[in-house]
């Protein structure tokens, strides 16, 4: 699904539709792309840590926090997998990611 918004603003996607039958409901992976930009972890880490939820690495609070991992992890990324149960997935997928658009 396409999605626009202005230069330099983080946009908060929210993707609500997982569809399909899962043999392994424990184990649901999904490849995710972003085409002129890239997920960001900051504002979930942000958030975290204002709750004094730390680690010395960003990717260990967020997969603490929401169960979620990486395939692979960056601060930024244009091209990953995520993986968890179906649960932590829909609920990463509709309230934790967000994507920051190139800047020119």
């Amino acid at each position: 699904r396409s999605h626009e918004t202005s230069e330099d603003t983080m946009y908060h996607l929210q993707n609500t539709i997982i569809t399909g039958d899962l043999s392994q409901p424990d184990d649901l992976r999904i490849r995710i792309r972003v085409l002129n930009g890239s997920i960001s972890m900051e504002p979930l880490v942000k958030l975290y840590r204002s709750q004094g939820r730390l680690d010395a690495v960003w990717e260990a609070i967020v997969e603490r926090e929401t169960g979620v991992r990486f395939y692979p992890y960056g601060d930024l990324m244009k091209d990953t997998i995520i993986s968890g149960n179906h649960f932590q997935v829909d609920r990463f997928l509709r309230y934790y990611m967000y994507i920051l658009p190139e800047l020119h």
